[in-house]
């Protein structure tokens, strides 16, 4: 989440042409991998735990923000223009990260209804062919054909036993990956110009994408094991969702107040980062023991707050 906040920055109030900037290129190589790899880590003990409940919870949190903050943009779009429907949907296809992440929830569960090996080849390749055949009537089709694969190979890692000793004992290798995937198509790298096509080049970045992803998403769970206990920062892991939608509401007020370029220091932008993360963190924190606010904004209950 810090990750997604400091490219926010250099993106939204960063001095200069951010998709050059190399800060911003290392980010966004691999940390929407990561976060995909590791929900479909996570989301495959709960999902076998919990079942259809597993899916029913996860779609009241996932889409209670989306519909919370479309509804609201939505007024705020229609006090100055006149209505139209097709503008009043597309109000509501926001957060693709969540619309994303909801669907991936959702195929995983179905992959686990039946133990077939034709049934899960035919689930797992379905995201992707509607990514490909229906991009105008799936919320963000292309995004989840860039995010179901490294979701469903989190879900692989976790159903294989890649537990902590494994990670920890075998991490060593990812490092060396990531780098030099990032070396190797760091020109290709960045989702909103190269969704997934019908073409022997987009398949290539896309398998670039899988390469450097899961090495990363490795790293990632052989760090977080090693320093999350030590750094009492996990229970901040839990905040995800709610930093990610205070994070979002933060940054459209902070294009009016901070004009794109105003900030060109890198490190300004560094503290700048770690001061929004936090104060999402905490502001998620107060704001989600207030009923209401709670249940909008995160599909969450006052009483489970702990």
């Amino acid at each position: 989440m810090w990750l997604v906040i400091l490219g926010h920055c250099i993106q939204t109030i960063g001095g200069g042409l951010y998709f050059s900037n190399p800060v911003f290129k290392g980010i966004y190589l691999f940390h929407l991998p990561v976060f995909f790899f590791i929900s479909g880590y996570f989301a495959l003990p709960s999902i076998r735990k919990y079942r259809a409940k597993s899916v029913l919870r996860s779609s009241v949190r996932l889409l209670a923000p989306v519909f919370t903050l479309g509804t609201a943009q939505a007024v705020i779009y229609f006090s100055r223009h006149d209505f139209s429907i097709p503008v009043l949907l597309n109000c509501y296809i926001c957060l693709w990260f969540l619309w994303s992440l909801f669907e991936c929830q959702v195929f995983g569960y179905l992959l686990t209804l039946k133990n077939n090996m034709g049934w899960q080849i035919s689930l797992a390749g379905t995201p992707l062919l509607l990514g490909l055949v229906f991009p105008a009537y799936i919320p963000y089709a292309d995004y989840l054909s860039f995010s179901w694969p490294f979701f469903l190979l989190g879900m692989c890692a976790s159903h294989t036993g890649f537990t902590r000793q494994h990670i920890n004992k075998h991490w060593f290798w990812s490092l060396p990956c990531a780098i030099l995937a990032f070396i190797v198509y760091q020109d290709n790298w960045y989702i909103y110009l190269s969704p997934l096509r019908l073409s022997w080049e987009s398949f290539g970045i896309t398998l670039f994408r899988l390469y450097a992803g899961v090495s990363a998403g490795i790293l990632f769970l052989a760090l977080m094991h090693q320093c999350a206990a030590k750094l009492r920062i996990a229970k901040i892991g839990t905040a995800t969702l709610g930093i990610f939608v205070i994070q979002a509401i933060i940054f459209n007020a902070a294009t009016i107040l901070f004009p794109k370029g105003s900030i060109s220091d890198l490190l300004i932008l560094l503290l700048l980062s770690f001061i929004i993360f936090f104060a999402s963190y905490y502001l998620y924190l107060i704001s989600r023991t207030i009923p209401l606010v709670g249940i909008l904004l995160y599909g969450d209950r006052p009483e489970a707050r702990n």
